[in-house]
């Protein structure tokens, strides 16, 4: 089943079966239903970012549903624009890479924006404007989200897992008392073999 998928929805189903099925979140959000049975595809055929001078703060999920099935944009706070857009002109994003844990773009605006992303949400999202850090924030219940200043800016936005530092803490001390438990061994197996040597 390949097609367009619907403007303006959010469908999120618990089948009478148990399975899971899943619409676009927003016309605008540059997904594309390709393929749906046991496992549901969606691929990104258009730009993956947009520049909006508007959104809506909304508190709990199921009114952020509602906004985004109705066209809005919504964060989880306020970001600095208004609610009300006077129009797309003047707004333009451009993705210069789009990797696995890293996103480049070129976002002009002449007012205050957002720049949406259709990349999932997850702590440890970082943010850079014109190589400044700034914040990013959830859109669209799912979306990154990062505010813009009127002017030209260069956005970059990394994914750091908040828990490798930890892990990586945690190897190095596992490493060192495996070391350390090796080398207590060996010097007291030298200590038992030169023991045994004496007697």
């Amino acid at each position: 089943v390949a097609g367009a998928a619907p403007a303006s929805t959010l469908r999120v189903d618990i089948t009478d079966v148990g399975e899971i099925a899943l619409g676009t979140v927003g016309g605008g959000d540059g997904l594309e239903l390709v393929r749906t049975t046991d496992v549901i595809l969606f691929d990104r055929p258009v730009e993956p970012v947009r520049l909006v001078d508007n959104a809506v703060v909304v508190a709990s999920a199921q009114d952020a549903a509602q906004q985004v099935a109705a066209g809005a944009v919504v964060v989880e706070r306020d970001v600095g624009v208004p609610t009300e857009s006077s129009g797309s002109s003047g707004l333009e994003a451009r993705t210069v890479a789009f990797d696995a844990g890293r996103i480049e773009v070129v976002a002009s605006a002449d007012r205050p924006s957002l720049l949406v992303v259709s990349q999932t949400y997850y702590p440890g999202w970082t943010a850079t404007v014109d190589g400044q850090s700034t914040d990013v924030v959830v859109a669209n219940a799912a979306f990154l989200g990062v505010a813009i200043e009127p002017g030209t800016h260069e956005v970059v936005l990394e994914f750091r897992p908040e828990h490798l530092g930890a892990s990586m803490w945690m190897l190095a001390l596992g490493l060192l008392l495996v070391i350390g438990l090796l080398a207590d061994a060996a010097r007291r197996g030298s200590l038992r073999s030169s023991d045994g040597s004496a007697g």
